[in-house]
């Protein structure tokens, strides 16, 4: 009798076990589904006028839920998930009150007029299009457009989902890799042409620093703004027309002079334009110049600045004016002299290349014609 009484509670005590798993199972998926898409009560009959009232809102709004028949089958759960995943709404299947309500309210919600402008985030399947001339319009389109590399043959395959996809993100659709109505005739409208740029215009040049010999004579040269190694007493050109360098007199660090010496012009030109010369120079290399400052002798084809202004400018050989002013590029360059005429016509810009310099006989030979034509008139 023991024996017997004890299978039965060990029988019992199994059922009610199973029954409490099944009712906490039961549980848990009704609360994980409260939880997820805020749509939880116990779990509604696989048939009842709720499943209808459900299954005629996704219908009217598109969705494949077979005969409103009442019944919770497979085509209306189908419907259910597409519907609660293209919401972010985990896919349960299941119909609830929440489910009711929102479903009711997008029915009634007015369609858009212009899909194209405000696309729909609703994709229903009974739009999908696998018409091979559609297809292929597809194929071509985003051919075109970069997004799809393989054959045009109206097959819908893996690579052309994946440009569908791609282009779908680029342009904010929903991003399902099928073809809809509206992709069709996206795909089907000419491009749009591109405006053309306008070409830049080019930059406008950077005006050529000039300088004359006034705004370097005088001026105060430096190792490094305080170092003071003496200051510019002549510019020194040389028969092409380039400054040579600046003839400088060196001072000691008690003011006591030293000597002349050159400085070339690749040290100097930096400081065009400066209230000082300041030398690119440590004061290493300027201590050996600054104790004893190399000498320096005028070369045969070189003239200072003071003998060209004031030099005798001449036409063919002969005097026709005197030099009144020089114009130089930052480069050291002469690009211009000023003469001025013995017949007292003012002063006449003459460009550097019509100008030839004469050091040995601090003087300019001009090669302008109308200079030259000019003071052969005057003669005759």
């Amino acid at each position: 009798m023991r024996p017997i009484v004890g299978v039965i509670t060990a029988a019992s005590l199994l059922v009610c076990g199973v029954a409490r798993a099944f009712d906490s199972g039961t549980e848990a998926l009704v609360q994980g589904t409260e939880d997820a898409d805020r749509v939880a009560t116990p779990l509604r009959s696989l048939k009842s006028p709720d499943v209808a009232e459900v299954q005629r809102r996704l219908k009217a709004l598109g969705y494949a839920v077979g005969p409103v028949d009442g019944r919770l089958g497979p085509k209306t759960r189908t419907a259910i998930n597409a519907y609660l995943t293209e919401r972010g709404l985990p896919a349960t299947g299941w119909i609830s009150p929440g489910l009711i309500a929102e479903v009711e309210v997008a029915a009634k919600a007015p369609p858009s007029p212009q899909p194209t402008a405000a696309r729909s985030t609703i994709v229903h399947d009974t739009q999908r299009d696998t018409d091979p001339a559609k297809v292929m319009v597809v194929q071509r389109r985003l051919k075109e457009l970069g997004f799809y590399q393989g054959e045009v043959d109206g097959v819908v395959g893996a690579k052309l989902s994946n440009a569908i996809k791609a282009y779908q993100e680029s342009v904010g659709m929903p991003v399902t890799g099928w073809i809809f109505p509206d992709l069709v005739a996206e795909m089907a409208a000419p491009l749009k042409a591109e405006p053309k740029a306008e070409p830049a215009p080019p930059p406008a040049p950077s005006p050529v620093k000039t300088w004359v010999p006034k705004d370097l004579v005088g001026k105060t040269v430096h190792a490094r703004p305080g170092d003071l190694l003496g200051a510019v007493v002549e510019i020194v050109v040389g028969r092409d027309g380039m400054v040579a360098g600046v003839l400088t007199a060196i001072t000691d660090l008690y003011g006591y002079a030293k000597g002349e010496t050159l400085i070339s012009w690749a040290q100097v030109a930096p400081s065009v334009g400066r209230p000082l010369v300041i030398l690119p120079i440590s004061a290493d290399q300027a201590r050996p110049l600054r104790r004893n400052p190399p000498p320096f002798h005028l070369g045969p084809d070189q003239m200072l600045g003071s003998q060209l202004i004031g030099a005798r400018a001449k036409v063919k050989g002969k005097t026709w004016g005197e030099v009144d002013g020089a114009v130089f590029e930052q480069s050291g360059q002469l690009i211009q002299l000023k003469v001025h005429g013995d017949d007292d016509s003012g002063p006449r810009e003459i460009p550097a290349a019509d100008v030839t310099l004469v050091p040995a006989d601090e003087a300019v030979e001009l090669r302008d014609i109308p200079v030259a034509q000019r003071f052969e008139s005057d003669a005759s």
